[in-house]
């Protein structure tokens, strides 16, 4: 069964149309023609545009909050094993 790819179309802020299909292509991302989707991209960079998902939101949150107690862990064991 081919694996249907949907093609997604904006118009910027500065009135230009944007096409793009999204990287990964995925059962999730089926959406009926004319659905309107939140998209995320850096500003002046509607180029790089994305679906906004749930998994697009939260990923970036979770590896900051992994690694911000990974350090904050390692900070604390090393003023434990050195303090006087």
């Amino acid at each position: 069964m081919p694996l249907k790819v949907p093609v997604i179309a904006f118009t910027d802020d500065k009135g230009e149309r944007i096409e793009f299909t999204p990287r990964v292509a995925a059962i999730g991302l089926q959406y009926p023609v004319g659905r309107v989707l939140p998209l995320l991209y850096p500003p002046g960079k509607p180029h790089e545009a994305r679906v906004a998902t749930r998994r697009s939101r939260v990923i970036p949150i979770f590896f900051a909050v992994t690694f911000g107690l990974a350090f904050a862990v390692t900070g604390v064991f090393a003023l434990a094993t050195t303090w006087p």
